[in-house]
């Protein structure tokens, strides 16, 4: 599965029930790749001040989710992170600041709790 820049719209709760799903649908050691919007992307909007919770802020009316690594790792609790580098990528006209991860669904059937975060 890969989710590139489209995880980040939603409240932290949604976020989680999103990737839990992705989890329900994949094979055991299935994979997921994501990229994710880094707190550091200032050129598309981690720098905007009004929150709507930790995390997601109001972007040109919007509301737009910005990961730290803490935030990336506690998403994807319960799963074998593999992957996991902040990098910048020149896809669009400004610099993006972004994580990039690849993990893989656990083998049993349960992939763990995931914390609020």
């Amino acid at each position: 599965m890969i989710a590139s820049l489209s995880l980040h719209y939603f409240t932290w709760p949604m976020t989680i029930r999103i990737v839990e799903e992705i989890d329900r649908c994949l094979y055991p050691g299935g994979a997921l790749i994501a990229r994710l919007n880094s707190t550091e992307d200032v050129h598309h909007g981690a720098a905007a001040t009004e929150e709507i919770e930790p995390g997601l802020k109001l972007v040109n009316g919007s509301s737009k989710r910005f990961f730290d690594r803490t935030a990336v790792i506690t998403l994807l609790a319960g799963w074998k992170i593999c992957f996991l580098e902040h990098s910048v990528i020149d896809r669009y006209h400004r610099p993006k600041a972004v994580w990039e991860a690849m993990a893989r669904r656990p083998e049993s059937p349960e992939s763990g709790n995931r914390q609020s975060g």
